[in-house]
């Protein structure tokens, strides 16, 4: 007989692999993700409502947008995440 649990109860896979790489941090480590995690839920997101966005809509072509966004990737500095 197989014993199955609710989704709720179940880990994701993106749990699993939090729970998975956890294990691999050293201690203090695993602290500063505890401390990184409480952090997440203080402060709520901020950002600009979809609505407010919709008077720039369809202001730059296709190829303005792709150079712009082109830039960006080229230009903007990059987080790596092993540096944490």
């Amino acid at each position: 007989m197989e014993v199955t649990f609710p989704e709720e109860v179940r880990m994701s896979a993106l749990e699993e692999e939090i729970a998975e790489r956890l294990k691999k941090l050293r201690p203090e480590q695993r602290e500063q993700v505890l401390e990184y995690t409480r952090s997440l839920g203080k402060k709520p997101l901020q950002g600009t409502p979809s609505e407010a966005l919709r008077p720039f809509l369809g202001i730059w072509s296709a190829e303005e947008a792709d150079e712009i966004e082109r830039y960006i990737k080229e230009t903007c500095e990059r987080v790596d995440a092993d540096e944490w």
